[in-house]
C-alpha cells in the first residue's frame, strides 16, 4: 500500500519492551507536533526549546511551521516549502552550524531556538545550549510569576548530531553541567573513565521531555546512548572511544541513565530536504547496525565459556538450520536489513518516493529494536568508525568505507576465532562466523534490487549465493554512489597508525567476531579499505 498522510499511528517503537520512545507516523510533522506538544497535547508541555538544522532553518519554512504548530495553529499546507528538487542545498545539521538563537517572543510556547550543531556533536556547543536554557529559565522567573514553567521540552528538527545534542543537554541540565569539563564525570563507565560519577550518582534526565523529528537514518533517537566530542584542549588520555588523531578531541559515549526520548515523529516528506549523500550514507550506518548485530558471535563465546553448558546440544555453537536459533534480536535485524537496503536502492532510483523513504525509516526502527535488546554488541566497523569522525568523515560514511572491509577481515580470520585458544572452541566459533555471514548474504541476495546488482557484476542466478558478504555490501555501497575507501574520504595512510592506536581503546573493538587486541589487526582492516577496490 502506498504511503499517504491523513491518519496518525502512534505507539511504542518497541512494543512489549519499553513504552518509550513512541513513534508518530501518518501526519506531517507540524500537525503531529501540534497534537502532542501543542496546547492540550498529550505530552503536557508548555515551553519548548527547538534545536533545528541551520540549513533547514535557512532554506525551508520547516522551522516556521513547527513554531506555529506549537502555538496551536493548524497546518494549512499540503506539503513542505523545502526546495526539494534542489539537492545542492546542504540541508544537514551535521555539516552546518549557525550558532544563532532566533528570537521566540512571537511564539508564546517556544522558549528559544538553536540553529545548527556541528558534526559529531561538540560538547562545547552542547554547553552553549545548556547555559542558554538555564538563562531562559532565569529570565522567565524574573519577568513573570514564579509559577510559570521552565523549559519542559526539547524538540530536534534535523539529523543525528542534533539528536545527540538534545540528549546531552537533558543530561547536563540534570547534573549541573556549566562548562565542558563538567561532562568528564558523566561519560563512559567506571571501567573506562576513572572520573565517572557512577550509575548511582548520575541524575536521570527526567524533568524535560524530548521529541525528535529526524531527517536522516542514524537511529540515535531510539536509544538512551549519546556521543559528544570534546574540544582538543579538553581531551585526556583516558577514552572509551579515542580521538581518531588529526588533532580532534576525544569522542565520548554517554548513557543517559536509561531514560529514552519520549516521541519520534516520522515524516518521509520532510526527509526529501535531506541531501542524497546524507540520507544514503546514514542509511548504510543503519545497515551496519543490522549486519554487526547478525554477525556477532558473543552468544557463542558465552556459551562455550559457560561451565554449566558442557558443550551439550543446547550450545549455540552447535550447527542448526537457523544460525540465530533462540536469539530474539535476529528477526528485527533481518527485517531491518531487508527494508533498509531495498528502501535505499529505491531512494537512489527515485528520490521523490515517499514509500522508499518510509521503508527506510521502518528499517531503522527494526535495526534499533535489535540493538536495544541489550543482548548484542557491535564490532570493529563501529569501533574504528568512531575514530574517523574527528578526521572529518561523516557518521554514515564511516560505515560505507569500513563495513565491507570488516566483514572480509572477519571471514578471512574465521579460523583464528578462538582469540588465543585452539581446539573445538576455535572450530565452533569460526564455523558460526562463516554460517552467519552466509546467512546475512542470503538475506541480501533475496532482495530483487541486490540480485540485479549482482547480475551487473557478472553473477548468474545459480551462483549468486557464492558471493561473499563483504563483496555484496561493497557493491551496494557503490550502487548508492557512496565512498568505498579511506582515500575517497581523504583519510591518508599517515593517519593509520594513530587510528589503530585509538581504535584499541573503543569498547566495541573487543566484541568484534574476531576480537581485536593489536594495532596490526586494525592496520590490516585499514589496508583492506585504503583505496577503491583494494580488497577486491
Amino acid at each position: 500500500m502506498a504511503f499517504t498522510f491523513g491518519q496518525e499511528s502512534c505507539g511504542p517503537a518497541f512494543p512489549g519492551t519499553t513504552t518509550t520512545p513512541r513513534i508518530s507516523s501518518g501526519l506531517r510533522f507540524p500537525e503531529a507536533c501540534r497534537v502532542h506538544c501543542g496546547p492540550g497535547g498529550d505530552l503536557g508541555v508548555s515551553r519548548c526549546y527547538i534545536i533545528c538544522s541551520a540549513s533547514l532553518a535557512r532554506n525551508t519554512d520547516a522551522l516556521t511551521q513547527l513554531q506555529a504548530a506549537l502555538d496551536g495553529a493548524d497546518s494549512d499546507k499540503n506539503g513542505h516549502d523545502d526546495n526539494n528538487n534542489n539537492n545542492n542545498k546542504n540541508n544537514n545539521d551535521d555539516n552546518d552550524k549557525d550558532g544563532n538563537q532566533s528570537t521566540a517572543q512571537d511564539h508564546e510556547r517556544v522558549a528559544g531556538v538553536r540553529k545548527g550543531i556541528s558534526p559529531h556533536t561538540p560538547l562545547a556547543q552542547v554547553v552553549e545550549v545548556i547555559n542558554e536554557i538555564r538563562e531562559l529559565n532565569h529570565h522567565h522567573h524574573s519577568s513573570r510569576s514564579n509559577n510559570q514553567a521552565d523549559v519542559d521540552c526539547i524538540i530536534t528538527l534535523g539529523a543525528g548530531s542534533l539528536t545527540d545534542a538534545a540528549k546531552l543537554v537533558r543530561l547536563g541540565l540534570a547534573n549541573g553541567v556549566r562548562e565542558e569539563a563538567d561532562f568528564t564525570k558523566l561519560h563512559g563507565t567506571s571501567d573506562s573513565n576513572p572520573d565517572f560519577l557512577g550509575d548511582d550518582k548520575v541524575q536521570p534526565p527526567t524533568a524535560i521531555k524530548l521529541v525528535h523529528i529526524p531527517t536522516s537514518l542514524s537511529g540515535g533517537e531510539y536509544q538512551a546512548l549519546a556521543g559528544g566530542t570534546e574540544s582538543s584542549a579538553s581531551s585526556s588520555s583516558s577514552s572509551e572511544t579515542g580521538n581518531g588523531g588529526g588533532g580532534g578531541g576525544n569522542k565520548r559515549s554517554f548513557h543517559c541513565a536509561g531514560v529514552n526520548s519520549d516521541l519520534v515523529v516520522l515524516d518521509p516528506e520532510l526527509c526529501l530536504t535531506t541531501p542524497d549523500w546524507v540520507w544514503l550514507s546514514t542509511g548504510i550506518r543503519a545497515v551496519d547496525h543490522c549486519v554487526e548485530t547478525l554477525c556477532s558471535v558473543l552468544d557463542v563465546r558465552e556459551s562455550l565459556q559457560d561451565p554449566n553448558n558442557n558443550n551439550n546440544s543446547n550450545n549455540n555453537a552447535t550447527p542448526k538450520p537457523d544460525p540465530w536459533s533462540g536469539l530474539a534480536y535476529a528477526a528485527p535485524a533481518r527485517e531491518g536489513l531487508t527494508a533498509l537496503v531495498k528502501g535505499l536502492l529505491d531512494s537512489k532510483t527515485d528520490r521523490a518516493s515517499l514509500d522508499a523513504r518510509r521503508r527506510c525509516q521502518d528499517g531503522v526502527v527494526r535495526a534499533m529494536q535489535a540493538i536495544s535488546s541489550g543482548q548484542v554488541k557491535m564490532g570493529a566497523s563501529h569501533a574504528i568508525g568512531h575514530q574517523l569522525g574527528p578526521l572529518g568523515v561523516g557518521h554514515g560514511e564511516t560505515s560505507c568505507v569500513l563495513l565491507p572491509a570488516v566483514c572480509r577481515y572477519n571471514l578471512a580470520h574465521a579460523d583464528d576465532a578462538a582469540a588465543g585458544g585452539g581446539g573445538a572452541g576455535a572450530v565452533a566459533v569460526g564455523d558460526v562466523i562463516r554460517r552467519r555471514q552466509r546467512a546475512v548474504r542470503d538475506v541480501l541476495v533475496g532482495i530483487d534490487e541486490v540480485r540485479q546488482l549482482l547480475r551487473w557484476g557478472g553473477y548468474k542466478e545459480d551462483n549468486m549465493h557464492e558471493a561473499e558478504l563483504g563483496d555484496v555490501l561493497y557493491g551496494v555501497v557503490g550502487a548508492l554512489g557512496m565512498p568505498q575507501s579511506l582515500e575517497a574520504v581523504k583519510v591518508t595512510a599517515d593517519k593509520f597508525d594513530e587510528l589503530a592506536r585509538q581504535s584499541l581503546q573503543d569498547l566495541w573493538i573487543k566484541t568484534n567476531p574476531i576480537p581485536i587486541t593489536e594495532e596490526k589487526q586494525v592496520l590490516e582492516i585499514l589496508g583492506m579499505c585504503a583505496r577503491h577496490g583494494s580488497a577486491m
